[in-house]
């Protein structure tokens, strides 16, 4: 819970002074996220699991394209890999969880609340050893900050 005020707070500081967006995932997993300007040809986002063990803190970083931006959505393809935050210094245990590619959309359906979004996005993840994986999918909310 701190994790997510902490984010939120930092979200609203910069909201005058960069162009960022703070988003909320709760199907399949509770993940909130922390995300460069997603309108622009290339993003950054952090995406972090919230309501689970200290035993299972894993993290998400990603890098997106857009591909193809209009007015009210933008479809994008990335890269990104996750760790475990609660592993580091674990000489026993990989922190490095694995990596998985991205295909999706965030839309703004909402004309006259235009900031708000929804995000949706297919990933096939592989371990990190690449010896199994699946198919994930995010479907969340989003607000952007700046623009």
């Amino acid at each position: 819970m701190r994790i997510l005020l902490s984010l939120l707070a930092f979200a609203f500081y910069f909201q005058s002074q960069a162009q960022l967006s703070v988003g909320y995932y709760p199907y399949p997993y509770s993940k909130i996220e922390l995300t460069s300007n997603p309108n622009a040809m290339v993003f950054g986002g952090l995406r972090i699991q919230t309501n689970s063990f200290a035993s299972n803190f894993n993290s998400d970083l990603n890098f997106c394209w857009n591909f193809k931006r209009k007015e009210q959505i933008n479809f994008f393809a990335g890269i990104g890999a996750r760790v475990n935050l609660s592993d580091f210094g674990n000489e026993d245990i990989n922190a490095y969880q694995g990596q998985y590619l991205m295909l999706g959309a965030r839309l703004y359906p909402f004309e006259k609340l235009s900031p708000l979004g929804i995000s949706f996005d297919l990933s096939p993840f592989a371990d990190s050893d690449f010896k199994s994986g699946r198919l994930e999918s995010n479907l969340g909310l989003f607000w952007r900050f700046g623009g």
